[in-house]
């Protein structure tokens, strides 16, 4: 398991970074809300991460916060949510709107994400 990964930005996309590790880029998946408040490219950056293996590709998420990671954990247990809609749930939705919206039951709110029915 990749707990985190530190390093020096490099490149900005629209829902990934690049962090330079020792001379080794790796490209990790973001919320898309999240490149607003990421430092400006040449500066260190530290990602909270959850690596998805699968036997066609590995992928790596990372997240500012711990809770970010951990509310991005329990998402993909649900059955029918993977790690690309769990992403998707948290560009459009912060961690306190996902929590109350399931405290709540709150199913118009947790359906405005794209992808989610």
């Amino acid at each position: 398991m990749i707990d985190f990964v530190y390093g020096t930005l490099q490149d900005k996309g629209i829902d990934y970074v690049v962090i330079d590790v020792h001379g080794l880029g790796y490209k990790v998946f973001i919320p898309a809300r999240l490149i607003a408040d990421l430092p400006a490219e040449g500066k260190d950056i530290k990602l909270h991460s959850h690596y998805v293996v699968k036997e066609d590709l590995a992928e790596l998420y990372g997240f500012l916060s711990k809770m970010d990671r951990d509310i991005f954990r329990h998402l993909i247990t649900v059955s029918g949510v993977g790690a690309k809609l769990g992403i998707k749930i948290l560009t459009g939705l912060a961690c306190q709107e996902i929590i109350q919206a399931i405290i709540n039951k709150d199913i118009d709110s947790l359906t405005k994400v794209n992808g989610l029915g």
